[in-house]
């Protein structure tokens, strides 16, 4: 009897017991897994918030990007609008002072070429460099894609150490950029025209470049943009 009742008695303790030991394991477990849980929820949101952060910045960087494109556009836009405007203003004083050199040769005629042979000009220089400026704007030398030094002295009625020497002295250029420089300002005249639909490819032809790349480069460089470009801007600005 004695032996069941502790029998019994120490089943029921051990039962409690493991009881006991299975709750307070249950409860280690439950709370090491909320603050597992917890952790993982803390590091979704770092997460979360770092992909926020990086968006933000992306964003940032892309709105700055785009604003700075924006006003460089402008920039470049009004830098362009003031290479057109300049370069109109300059062709209409040119045709003002021709016509001025124009009226002047009528009322006074032979007045230029008697100053040209008195001793007040500098050597020759003077009437040679007026002999070039003529043959080039009324007789349109630098058209011809074949134009050499010799041509020119020959038709100016000089030569060619002459020619070079008045080029460098009135211009501060060699023969090549003076014959260019015409054939870029009749280029920029043409383009200047909204009215003007003349290829590219005729315009180069007719003011004597040798290829189109030859043309385009030379506008690029005395201009700031391409002939293409520059008609363009002078479509957009017109309208």
């Amino acid at each position: 009897y004695y032996y069941s009742v502790f029998n019994n008695l120490s089943t029921k303790f051990f039962n409690e017991e493991r009881e006991r030991s299975i709750n307070r394991l249950r409860v280690e477990f439950d709370t090491q897994r909320k603050e597992i849980e917890a952790e993982q929820a803390r590091l979704e949101v770092i997460n979360k918030n770092r992909k926020l952060q990086f968006l933000i910045i992306l964003l940032v960087l892309a709105v700055a990007g785009t604003t700075y494109i924006y006003f460089l556009y402008l920039h470049k836009n009004r830098l362009y609008r003031r290479i057109i405007v300049s370069n109109k203003e300059a062709i209409a004083r040119e045709k003002e002072l021709r016509k001025k050199i124009e009226e002047f040769k009528n009322e006074c005629p032979g007045v230029a070429d008697k100053y040209s042979a008195s001793s007040l000009n500098d050597n020759k220089l003077e009437d040679i460099f007026r002999r070039l400026e003529n043959a080039m704007s009324e007789q349109f030398l630098y058209r011809d894609p074949s134009l050499t030094k010799e041509k020119v002295a020959e038709q100016i009625g000089t030569n060619r150490t002459y020619l070079s020497q008045v080029i460098n002295e009135k211009t501060e250029m060699n023969f090549t950029q003076y014959i260019c420089s015409y054939r870029i300002k009749e280029a920029i005249q043409i383009l200047s025209d909204q009215d003007d639909d003349t290829p590219l490819k005729a315009i180069a032809a007719d003011l004597g470049f040798n290829s189109m790349s030859t043309f385009y480069k030379a506008f690029q460089t005395s201009v700031g943009m391409t002939p293409s470009l520059y008609r363009k801007k002078v479509q957009e600005f017109s309208s």
